[in-house]
């Protein structure tokens, strides 16, 4: 083994050193090659470019382009191994890298070589007399026999040949049209040819688009195998609570997407299994791989899991370890001989008890501690490096190229464990290597097992250390004191009962401490992930049956402890009978302790179990949502679809709204469930292990609504958007094709004269401008066309972008048979452009035949006129049409000549495009390691590629914008969350400036550029000046004129046809070379344009810099001040500490004081035993003998009493029955001795207490810190990146920072363990001086002299001593209290900055987001450049070079000026040259003479004629260019005129709108204005009326107690002649018993009903009820009004007296006294018996009883009222206030009126009756079961509004809009209209003044709309009259109008019947009547008297539950 080991290393060495070796060899071999082929690649271009410059054609393109092939597969290799030999670490490394790259640069620029070379040929060159068949044969075969993959490199190579491959084939097409063999049979071949060549390229893109993916799949699941194989799975895991987080985060999120995604891919390779695609077996290779690599994931997944697990235990089990070792070792240190030495017997015994408690859950942590030894994996043998072999059971299926393993079997681990790939041995004897995450080497840990049992046996020594110790205790110390006698004690044994007694309780405590764990294990438990809420269910079942257990051993434990009251009372008592008192404390602590816990468990699981509810719930809804919003896929072609989408979205929106509530309740159940684990947790310690999943699934919810509400709002904007431009394109299209449809026809007619001819001339002269004109149209639709479809796009990629986002599949719109919007509006625009065109040629063509007919017609009628003349010109026409034609011929060779020109112009500037296009920005490496990337020239050419790549590229970009919104949403909730700033890893980018060569050299050129444009000018500028010259010396020479004599011959010449067919083709060819030289033009223009933004580009691109990864670990100094603040912290809480244990010290001090101050016992030998009366004691019976004896002194006293009072009592049994009430309120004071000791033990106990919650408190906000600080140091260490390319970031964590993490745990651990040495410490004081009180009673003294007890001077002055430094202490701890306010509010202050600074932060980001999108936009506009990974974490300062900036724009400007000076000259050139042929035509004419000489000279007169007619006609022409332009101009304003215009017709019809509703409001608002005045106005006469009959009240109650005063000085002066007549005493007696003869004959019975009225007023603004004293504060009412409603306040007392005279009853007003009699108001009238039996059925409250004995009338039998009172009745002098509203509180039914000044006030239409089944429901009830329409209802409700409130059918009530909305007879979506309704009975309130408006008031200052005011005003009117809100009750039209609420128009249109309004339908004739009509037509309930409006329903089975009420005809 040894050896092995030392040959190991040597062995290594050798083979890495031939691995090198190899390297090398292999890379020379590599670059020999590379260098051969890029040899012959030169020699093959450089052949072709020579072809080219010849003319020939290219016939090395395929032998080069292997050439380059080859070597980009060889530079691929390299590259792989030069990183390899930079791994071995060669020491020529970097040189070989160097030569590498120059290698790669030079195949970079020949492939740029080949690029121009062959990208761009359009024509295929084939030689003369090819045979066609044959060569599509062989072309049809070359495609048969061509392979799919297998690899993707191959299918890139593939794609790239085929693409040139099918360009050729299609140039075939026009060389075969070309070609005189063109028949159909080549035709059906070249089809064939055609479609095989598109079949392969479909299947190669399917083939390319599959492998791809799968090669993106399989790349992520490696990483992630990898990931997970090379993580360390033993105890020395490195943050496994992070790994935990992300891999249930990875769960949670990632998996299922991965795993859509692989299933995917398998039905995409399925398909095209399935369609027999002819790459069939690379498609099921790449799917099998991807399979494959799936299953290992998830094995993986399940093994990390696993792994997870273990090391959770295992530290569980570390934690629980050291737990019981350290408790161990503290008790093991007090049973230490040198810790009991100073130590009496009963101080050991209280020690071990107080400890006892420990021994107990150390015991169950032992058992604890030796189950999880068993069960736990021995985590530490994966980094042992011992010898021995290590079994290892599989945890999955796990396969590879040579070996596998199956999940569960048995393996030895043959190589170390620390390495990632275990060597293992099976069974059989193989070995296999498989990676190390795969296995799990399985429990027991031995070593843990022998931990524990050592641990055991010293707690076992431990046990039997402290038995020994209490049984040592235990046995008395009997000190032998030598007396006359001595008397042997003997033990008193225990009886067989105690034994019996103390089983049963050590029963009880076991079957707790079992319950106890089961509660524990049921907490710890988490819940069942798939169903809660069934796991919950069970759990609470189980706690009940828990419950009934725990109920049952409380009845056990009671029973125990009254069978051993008998035994602790006799005396004295055994050892176990001494004991059980103890335990039975032991077991009442355990058994609150477990029912505290469980009510807190079982609250814990009831709010659980309804979070659970609502979350399922709640994810229910927003998955409906979800899926609404992904079934909107986008707009079709349908009418009024983005109408339709608009109100699906508004619907949509509504219904989300409506759910907010729920998402409210959600939080207030995880709010609840919080506040239950927290109660748990501090009071328990138990943790609940679901509540952070539930807070994830409640974020996870809410964020899953906001996204919701986002979609919508966006959606919603999109859509309003669409329909502005939509409505636009509509009109703008409907005119230009009517326009364009009806054209005039102009077409000329056979027979037309010349006059006609000329008019249709005109006519399409005019036609053609107006088309053109039209352009500007066609522009609009187009432009507006191309916004409208991408706003449509837009919709609809944010539609599948939300779609995808949450995983749901692809709606294929193009499967659908309707086309989408956007296509619909792409072929409108199509059309119409189309149809302009045909129209624009149509009429050109028309205009050239008119000019055409109108030249015959002239011509023919010269022809008739002149035939001589005819035949002369015919001859000339002939000549001019010989020399047109040359002319045409000479225009056609120039027009030929121009085109080759343009075309030679368009092939440079594409070359220059092409070369900007693949020109590369300055790069600038800072790294070592550099990874070279180049492009394939076969993938450029593709072009179906580069549309796949912009789908990829559009598809990333949306992801990015999602990823930028996510992120927005980060900085949001960081800037919400975060006070103080974390550390975060900071990545400096340097960017550097440096001038690009490329630029230098392009800028040299265009200077040279320049320089050749300048000589050019020069030379035509030469030019220009001789042919000025030349034209200036032809115009002065004189005409030539020759003579000839020729004999006259008549010659009739006519046209030649063939020279017309000529002259018409050259025409048609000009024509044709015209359009062709104009789209070359065109072409040029927009090649020029894309150089232009190239160029203006190109500076713009900042020089990338590539940084791999710069990483600085620096101190955060946030971080730092934390850790300060920390260190600050414990240092305070180490001080407390050290203060406790000083107090502690100095208690213990003291009680060792108390203890050895002990009392002398003696014994003596003395008969009787002689007991001495303790001084408290005896100071008691002092005391309580005082209080005897004051207490007879009392009682006789009070005996006194009772005789003068029985004297009293017989005088005022003769008087009537009164009862008086006295409310009694005893103090009652229980005194306790508090001994002086006892009071400061308490106090120090409280303040111990009080010092250790602070602790408490102070820690676990340490740990919150702290944890805080750990998730925020997490999440701010994670460096997001965009991965790019395929490089390699590992991160590494900061050292320094965990080291100080790791310190602050050891710190909060030693305070921890401090605190519970505190609490342990403070326990066994506790229990200490429970055991004193215990025994403290049972001493007894046996002395023979008297002991005189004194206090000891030295307590005293050491109890001052303490005092005084508990006292400094308490100042101190004040001081530190008042600094550390002044700390927070310093660090309020400083989070305040913080919050500001973040702010300022917030800003820079959104900053930097908008240049990043910017950016982003400019990128991806830009030409795609080579892939980089850049890490960018701050922003990039892009900084231009301003002296090329400079350059660029000179030369550009140079460029400009000498382009228009060449256009000028070429101008001016052409027109010289045009003046020259017609000058020397014009002097080269030869006259003809006709026997005689004809010398023909210019006549001055017709040529200036000439020349002036020439002058007008430039003029017209220049005046009419100007007038078509004004024209056009004021054309162009009438339109903008007219847009303008509509503009402001449309906001002049939405201010109309407004201004109509304002005033509507406005009228309203003064309506209700009016009757708010009118309702102060009768308030103020009712208060005035009430006053007065207030003061007669108040006149007679203050007679009535002068009356009484009177008597009671009467009966006062006959008590004294009574006692005076003492001589009289036998007449006395006989009237005495008379009186208690007839006292008990009469029987008396008194019972009293009370009801008290309270004045509520009804707030108008909130609709909430204020007192009159609160509504007086507020202005609402003035003081004479609240005087007068105070005084209006009453408590009505109902007192029936039984006696001799029959049942007498009485009604009292508490407040004023008065009384009246029921039996006096039958007899007087004011109450009716019908009145009383209602009274006495309940169905008359006895406030409006009241009101009628006491004097109100009654006018009708159903009194209608508006009041809303609630009076309570209950006997026994109860007392309920009820509510009223503010109109007519103070008032009952009866008494209206005594309020209304105009009639009674009557209840509007109350609800709705049903005939049909004869029941009666309210407006909202009918309206739900759709008895009544919408506005029915509406007008209804407002009209109870409008009188008083909405009408409880129930209760008879009227109740505001905001009550009647909460009771829910109202919507809520009513509230707002009912509110306006409501202002029209309160009164309109005006801002400003604060004054009350009646409704007519308001309607006429605008608040309300007239219309609403009239309707509010007939409904009051109606119902007893119109309401002023100053006055009480109703006033009637005339006094209204007396009153000036309304004046007399509108008072003539109430009264107008016609003139009302028809508001309301009639549910049973279904026809609009008025609301009069409407209350005419209803039927009164004879027992409510309210009125109820006719319905129907459909039958009697749709009648409600809650209508179970039966309407019967009275």
């Amino acid at each position: 083994m040894f050896k092995k080991k030392e040959y190991s290393p040597a062995k290594a060495g050798q083979a890495q050193v031939n691995d090198l070796l190899s390297l090398v060899t292999r890379l020379q071999q590599s670059a020999d090659q590379v260098e051969k082929n890029i040899l012959l690649a030169d020699k093959l271009l450089e052949e072709d470019l020579e072809n080219e410059r010849r003319g020939s054609p290219l016939r090395q393109q395929g032998p080069a382009a292997e050439n380059l092939s080859q070597a980009e597969m060889l530079l691929k290799d390299l590259f792989m191994d030069v990183s390899k030999v930079k791994k071995l670490q060669h020491p020529q490394a970097s040189i070989i890298e160097r030569d590498v790259s120059n290698l790669h640069d030079r195949w970079s620029k020949y492939c740029g070589t080949y690029r121009h070379l062959y990208g761009q040929l359009h024509e295929l060159y084939l030689p003369p007399g090819v045979d066609w068949s044959k060569l599509m044969s062989d072309k049809q075969k070359l495609l048969q026999d061509e392979a799919y993959g297998p690899t993707l490199t191959d299918v890139e190579k593939q794609i790239a040949q085929h693409n040139i491959l099918h360009k050729q084939i299609e140039e075939y097409h026009r060389a075969l049209e070309d070609s005189g063999d063109n028949s159909s049979a080549l035709q059906k071949q070249y089809a064939a040819l055609l479609a095989s060549s598109a079949g392969r390229r479909a299947h190669l893109s399917s083939l390319y688009e599959l492998m791809q993916a799968c090669s993106r799949e399989l790349q992520y699941l490696s990483e992630q195998q990898q990931k997970i194989i090379s993580r360390d799975w033993s105890d020395r895991i490195i943050d496994s609570a992070g790994v935990r987080m992300e891999n249930e985060r990875f769960k949670n999120n990632g998996l299922l997407t991965h795993e859509r995604e692989v299933s995917k891919l398998q039905e995409e390779a399925n398909a095209l299994i399935q369609d027999k695609h002819p790459g069939a077996a690379a498609v099921k290779s790449y799917s099998a791989d991807v399979t494959r690599e799936w299953k290992q994931f998830l094995s993986l997944c399940l093994c990390q899991d696993t792994h997870l697990d273990n090391v959770e235990e295992y530290k569980k089990y570390q934690l629980n370890l050291e737990t019981f070792t350290e408790s161990l070792n503290r008790i093991k240190s007090t049973t230490e001989p040198s810790a009991l030495r100073n130590m009496s017997n009963p101080e050991i015994l209280l020690q071990l008890e107080a400890e006892e408690r420990s021994m107990l859950r150390n015991e169950q942590r032992l058992a604890d501690l030796r189950e999880l030894s068993s069960s736990i994996a021995p985590l530490h043998l994966r980094r042992s490096t011992t010898g021995r072999s290590i079994s290892a059971v599989a945890l999955c299926d796990w396969t590879t190229d040579k070996d596998s393993v199956k999940r569960g079997e048995k393996v030895t681990l043959v190589s170390s464990p620390r390495e990632q790939m275990w060597e293992v041995s099976s069974s059989s004897g193989g070995t296999k290597l498989i990676p190390g995450a795969c296995f799990m080497i399985p429990p027991p840990d031995s070593a843990a097992i022998d931990k524990v049992d050592s641990l055991s046996r010293d707690f076992s020594d431990l046990k039997r250390t402290r038995s020994a110790l209490q049984a040592q205790a235990k046995t008395p110390n009997i000190e032998v004191v030598q007396f006359v006698k001595q008397v042997a004690v003997a033990t008193v044994p225990d009886s067989a009962k105690a034994s019996v007694i103390d089983s049963r309780l050590d029963q009880i405590y076991s079957d707790l401490l079992k319950l106890e764990k089961d509660m524990q294990n049921r907490i710890r438990t988490p819940l069942d992930r798939s169903a809660p809420v069934g796991d919950l269910s069970a759990r609470i079942k189980d706690q009940e049956s828990f419950a009934l257990v725990l109920k049952n051993l409380e009845a056990e434990k009671a029973s125990a402890q009254r069978d051993m009251q008998p035994l602790i009372s006799q005396k004295p008592l055994g050892p176990t009978t001494s004991s059980l008192p103890l335990k039975l404390s032991k077991v009442n602590n355990k058994i609150d302790d477990i029912s505290a816990l469980s009510d807190l468990y079982h609250k814990k699981a009831t709010s659980a179990m309804f979070l659970e509810k609502q979350i399922r719930m709640v994810d229910g809804v927003l998955t409906d949502f979800e899926d609404q919003l992904c079934a909107d896929s986008g707009l079709l072609d349908e009418d009024n679809a983005i109408r339709n989408h608009s109100r699906q979205l508004q619907q949509l929106s509504k219904d989300v709204a409506s759910r907010k509530g729920d998402i409210q309740q959600l939080n207030g159940e995880l709010e609840a469930t919080e506040q239950t684990c927290s109660s748990l947790q501090k009071s328990f310690q138990e943790f609940c292990p679901d509540i952070r999943h539930q807070e994830s699934q409640v974020k996870r919810l809410r964020n899953r609504y906001s996204n919701i509400n986002s979609q919508l709002q966006q959606r919603a904007t999109l859509l309003k958007e669409a329909v502005s431009k939509y409505q636009e394109f509509q009109s703008v299209n409907q005119s230009l094709t009517a326009f364009l449809i009806n054209m005039p026809n102009n077409k000329v007619q056979p027979g037309e004269s010349m006059t006609q001819v000329y008019a249709k001339q005109n006519s399409q002269m005019r036609a053609v401008e107006d088309i053109k004109r039209k352009q500007d149209d066609v522009n609009r639709i187009v432009k507006l066309s191309e916004e409208l479809q991408g706003v449509l796009n837009e919709y609809e990629v944010n539609s599948n972008k939300y779609r995808s986002a949450l995983g749901k599949p692809e709606i294929n719109s193009k499967g659908l048979d309707h086309l989408t919007l956007a296509e619909f509006v792409k072929k409108k625009e199509k059309d119409v452009v189309n149809l302009y065109s045909e129209v624009s040629a149509e009429n050109n063509q028309l205009l050239n035949q008119l000019y055409l007919a109108k030249d015959l017609i002239y011509k023919n009628e010269e022809i008739v006129n002149h035939v001589v003349v005819k035949q002369q010109l015919q001859m000339q026409s002939q000549q001019r049409e010989m020399e047109e034609v040359d002319g045409l011929k000479q225009e056609l060779f120039e027009e030929i000549s121009r085109r080759t020109h343009a075309e030679n112009d368009l092939f440079a500037q594409r070359k220059r495009l092409v070369s900007l296009k693949s020109r590369r920005g300055v790069e600038r490496v800072e790294e070592k390691e550099t990874v070279h990337y180049y492009r394939d020239p076969k993938i450029e050419a593709d072009l179906e590629v580069l549309k796949k790549r912009i789908a990829d590229e559009i598809y990333k970009r949306s992801e990015m914008q999602s990823e930028i919104e996510i992120f927005k949403q980060k900085i949001v909730s960081r800037e919400r969350d975060v006070v103080e700033v974390k550390p975060r890893l900071v990545t400096k980018v340097v960017t550097e400036i440096e001038r690009d060569p490329k630029l230098d050299v392009e800028a040299a050129r265009i200077r040279e550029l320049i320089l050749k444009l300048k000589e050019e000018i020069r030379v035509l500028e030469s030019n220009s000046v001789n042919i000025r010259t030349e034209v200036t010396v032809l115009e002065n020479k004189k005409p030539v004129i020759k003579e000839r004599v020729i004999l006259k011959e008549v010659v009739r010449l006519e046209k030649d046809p063939e020279m017309l067919k000529t002259v018409m083709s050259f025409k048609s060819e000009i024509s044709d070379e015209s359009i062709r030289c104009k789209n070359l033009n065109d072409e040029i223009f927009v090649i020029r344009s894309q150089i232009n933004n190239l160029e203006r580009i190109i500076p713009t691109i900042q020089p990338k810099t590539i940084i791999k990864e710069v990483k600085r670990v620096e101190q955060d100094a946030d971080l730092l001040q934390e850790s300060r603040t920390l260190r600050v912290t414990l240092e305070e809480l180490i001080q407390e500490y050290s203060i406790l244990m000083k107090e502690i010290s100095s208690l213990q001090v003291r009680y060792s004081q108390v203890e050895t101050i002990r009392q002398k016992i003696e014994f003596n030998e003395i008969i009787h035993e002689i007991y001495r009366i303790d001084p408290e004691t005896e100071r008691e019976l002092r005391r309580l003998r005082n209080e005897l004896i004051e207490i007879g002194k009392r009682r006789t006293s009070i005996e006194s009493e009772i005789s003068l009072i029985m004297v009293d009592l017989k005088t005022l049994r003769a008087e009537k029955p009164k009862v008086e009430l006295k409310e009694v309120t005893r103090e009652v004071v229980k005194e306790e001795r508090s001994p002086e000791i006892i009071r400061e033990i308490k106090r120090l106990n409280e303040q111990l207490t009080i010092l250790r919650t602070n602790y408490d408190s102070t820690t676990s906000r340490v740990f919150r810190l702290r944890k805080d600080r750990d998730e925020w140091k997490a999440e701010r260490s994670k460096v997001e990146t965009k991965v790019v390319t395929k490089e390699l970031i590992r991160y590494e964590n900061d050292p320094l920072l965990e080291k100080e993490a790791e310190r602050l745990r050891k710190e909060v651990r030693e305070e921890i363990q401090c605190r519970r040495t505190v609490e342990e410490n403070v326990f066994d004081l506790q229990n200490k001086y429970i055991v004193l009180e215990r025994q403290k009673p049972e001493e007894r003294v046996v002395v023979q002299e008297i002991v005189r007890l004194q206090t000891d001077p030295s307590q005293i002055q050491t109890h001052e001593r303490l005092v005084r430094t508990l006292e400094e202490t308490i100042k101190v701890r004040r001081q530190l209290e008042l600094e550390v306010q002044q700390m927070r509010s310093v660090i309020l202050e400083l989070e305040k900055k913080l919050e500001l600074v973040d702010r300022q932060k917030k800003v820079m980001v959104e900053t930097e987001l908008r240049q990043i999108k910017a950016r982003i936009y400019e990128l991806e506009n830009c030409p795609k450049p080579v892939e980089e990974k850049i890490v960018i974490e701050e922003v990039l300062k892009v900084e231009r070079d301003s002296k090329v900036d400079k350059l660029i724009t000179g030369l550009r400007t140079e460029i400009d000026n000498e382009g228009a000076s060449i256009s000028r000259l070429e101008r001016e050139i052409r027109n010289l040259r045009i003046r020259i042929e017609s000058l020397t035509k014009e002097k080269s004419v030869e006259r003809i003479i006709h026997k005689e000489v004809i010398r023909v000279e210019k006549d001055q007169a017709v040529e200036a004629e000439r020349e002036s007619l020439l002058t007008q006609v430039s003029q017209v022409k220049s005046t009419r260019t100007l007038k078509d332009e004004e024209l056009l101009r004021l054309k162009n304003k009438i339109t903008r005129i007219q847009t303008t215009r509509t503009n402001f017709s449309q906001e002049e019809t939405t201010l109309i709108a407004n201004r109509d509703r304002i005033k509507r409001e406005q009228n309203e608002l003064l309506q209700e204005l009016k009757r708010l005045e009118t309702q102060k106005q009768e308030i103020s006469i009712t208060f005035q009326q009430q006053t007065k009959l207030l003061s007669e009240r108040n006149q007679l109650s203050r007679q009535k107690s002068i009356k009484m005063e009177s008597e009671i000085q009467r009966l006062e002066r006959e008590i004294l002649e009574v006692k005076e007549l003492i001589n009289v005493r036998e007449k006395t007696l006989i009237e005495l018993q008379k009186e208690a003869k007839s006292v008990q004959n009469t029987e008396t019975n008194t019972r009293e009903t009370n009801v008290s009225t309270k004045i509520t007023i009804l707030d108008p603004e909130t609709g909430k009820d204020m007192s009159p004293y609160d509504a007086y504060l507020e202005g609402l009412i003035d003081r004479n009004q609240y005087i007068h409603l105070q005084e209006l306040e009453c408590s009505w007392e109902e007192i029936t007296t039984t006696g001799p005279d029959g049942e007498v009853t009485l009604l009292q007003d508490r407040k004023s006294g008065k009384q009246y009699s029921i039996k006096t108001a039958l007899q007087n009238g004011r109450l009716t018996q019908y009145d009383l039996q209602r009274y006495r059925d309940g169905k008359m409250t006895i406030s409006e009883f009241a009101l009628l004995v006491a004097g109100e009338k009654k006018s009708t039998v159903f009194p209608p009222s508006s009041v809303t009172q609630t009076t309570s009745l209950q006997t026994n002098s109860s007392y309920s206030p009820s509510t009223l509203t503010r109109r007519t509180s103070y008032s009952s039914n009866g008494n209206l009126n005594s309020l209304n000044t105009s009639g009674d006030e009557l209840y509007p239409i109350s609800g709705i009756l049903d005939i049909t089944t004869e029941s009666r429901m309210s407006v909202r009830s009918a309206l739900t079961r759709k008895l009544i329409d919408q506005d029915t209802a509406m007008r209804l409700l407002e009209a109870q509004a409008a009188t008083g409130g909405i009408v409880d059918l129930n209760k008879k009530d009227k109740l505001s809009v905001h009550k009647a909305a909460e009771r829910g007879l109202i919507d809520s979506s009513q509230l707002h209209k009912l509110l306006s309704a409501q202002k029209a009975f309160t009164g309109f309130e005006d801002p400003v003044s604060k004054e009350r408006m009646s409704v007519a008031e308001a309607a006429r200052r605008g608040w309300i709309p007239n219309d609403s005011a009239i309707w509010f005003m007939e409904a009051q009117l109606l119902t007893g009259g119109l309401v002023d809100p100053n006055r009480a009750g109703r006033i009637g039209l005339q006094n209204a109008i007396d009153a000036k609420l309304i004046d007399t128009s509108m008072a003539k249109q109430l009264q107008d019947d016609l003139a009302l309004v028809k508001n309301v339908v009639d549910p049973v004739k279904k026809d609009k009547i008025t609301y009069k009509e409407a209350m005419a037509r209803c039927k009164r309930d004879h027992s409510t008297g309210l009125l109820l409006f006719p319905a129907a329903s459909t039958d009697t089975v749709d009648a409600p539950s809650y209508s179970s009420y039966k309407f019967t005809k009275k």
